[in-house]
């Protein structure tokens, strides 16, 4: 009963971990090609780092395990999923600050990923232009 119940925790907050680093890596696209440097640094850092944790997790939490049958360290791969949900949660509440003031009132911290549209690649802010 609690290897059935390791394995499905495990899966499942997998699977959020990588959903969660997708939804971050989508995030900052429109910074990608932002004018400024800070940003543009800042954003390709954040769309790295997500593409790590998004390999690492399905590689060593989802892919081997299924493919080897070995499910040994579930307990520490679960606190460590647990943490990088966490570490979403809170870089999507600084993606939501970086939203304008006047349009944050329609975003959510688990729907501001999308801003300024879910297929927009570029933002328009006044303070750096238009990224050109």
């Amino acid at each position: 009963m609690l290897e059935a119940v390791l394995n499905v925790t495990l899966i499942a907050s997998s699977v959020c971990a990588i959903t969660g680093v997708s939804a971050l890596a989508y995030a900052y696209r429109a910074s990608l090609i932002s004018a400024d440097p800070a940003t543009r640094l800042f954003a390709w850092g954040m769309a790295l780092f997500a593409a790590s944790v998004f390999l690492r997790r399905f590689t060593w939490d989802i892919w081997w395990p299924v493919i080897t049958g070995e499910i040994d360290q579930r307990p520490v791969n679960v606190t460590s999923n647990l943490l990088a949900i966490l570490a979403v949660y809170l870089a999507l509440r600084s993606r939501l600050a970086l939203v304008p003031r006047v349009e944050r009132h329609r975003w959510r911290w688990w729907n501001c990923w999308a801003h300024p549209h879910p297929l927009r690649l570029r933002a328009v802010r006044p303070d750096f232009g238009d990224g050109q």
